[in-house]
């Protein structure tokens, strides 16, 4: 559902608040595990960060559609309460397949990850450890390495959140068109029925 005169360059709320949820997921996963002492190691660490966010997404999205049919279920029958009830109701009748939001985190987080990843490190430059040790500049690479870890944190939080104001667009044209199709099927049958009245 639209949101009346919301810039169109701008993520959603909920674009906004799920790429934020899938980086701090990856993020705090993936760092708790280092230094690595080789390729591999890394390897399987960001694998694991990315099952881990695709289970975990799955599950989320069980539990808010859970709780958004509870929620309709239970909610008072007031005129103030309409306009909640109307979003609430467009955005169940968007959601999709539990492994598909998964598996939507998984690929996000993926590209996400590597590209915002390759982007940092070609930008923000930092010593080897070699060189650290041989330049007594070990404080320097400690605080480039916040500096990388910080950019990578808040690119993956806007690249993840287009991402999804992206799949939010598409899944609303679906719906949008469905609900077109639907509506053409069903208007030469009205036609149809509005003859027979006439000629009764």
């Amino acid at each position: 559902m639209k949101i009346p005169s919301w810039p169109a360059w701008l993520p959603y709320p909920i674009s906004l608040l799920r790429g934020f949820g899938l980086t701090y997921a990856f993020t705090s996963t993936v760092k708790g595990q280092f230094p690595v002492q080789s390729a591999e190691d890394l390897a399987a660490i960001l694998i694991g960060g990315w099952i881990w966010v695709a289970i975990l997404f799955s599950w989320l999205h069980w539990f808010s559609v859970f709780a958004a049919n509870l929620l309709l279920t239970h909610l008072p029958q007031k005129p103030s309460l309409d306009n909640f009830r109307q979003r609430l109701t467009a955005w169940s009748n968007t959601k999709q397949a539990h492994w598909k939001e998964g598996l939507n985190a998984f690929i996000i987080s993926f590209v996400t990850s590597i590209f915002v990843v390759c982007v940092v490190f070609s930008v923000v430059p930092a010593p080897s450890r070699q060189e650290a040790y041989n330049n007594d500049s070990y404080e320097l690479r400690q605080f480039m390495i916040h500096v990388r870890f910080t950019l990578i944190l808040i690119g993956m939080a806007i690249v993840s959140a287009y991402f999804y104001q992206y799949d939010l667009w598409a899944r609303q044209r679906k719906a949008a068109k469905q609900e077109r199709q639907l509506q053409n099927s069903s208007a030469p049958a009205a036609k149809q029925k509005r003859r027979c009245i006439i000629r009764v």
